[in-house]
């Protein structure tokens, strides 16, 4: 599953923090998004597990973690947080 948050118009996009006890795995298309597409910033993304998985196989739709600004704005911060991080076939994290 994918949790994207956007702002399309004036208005910033805003934060996501994601905290996983464990393993988190992003696979097959799961994004973790705050990008804007008008003239307000992207929001700030924060994600920490004690093992990070992110692994494009499979999908040409991009699978990963990233913050945005695709018109006026400017993207936000990027913040991860693991033990152990896998990128494999793909798989991005950007800002």
């Amino acid at each position: 599953r994918s949790s994207d948050l956007y702002s399309g118009g004036d208005g910033n996009a805003g934060p996501i923090v994601v905290t996983a006890g464990g393993a988190l795995s992003m696979l097959r298309g799961a994004r973790i998004n705050a990008s804007s597409y008008g003239a307000g910033r992207g929001g700030a993304v924060t994600v920490g597990a004690d093992a990070m998985l992110i692994d494009g196989q499979q999908c040409e739709c991009g699978t990963g973690i990233s913050s945005e600004a695709n018109g006026d704005g400017a993207g936000g911060a990027v913040r991860v947080a693991a033990r152990t991080l896998t990128l494999q076939n793909f798989g991005a994290i950007s800002a």
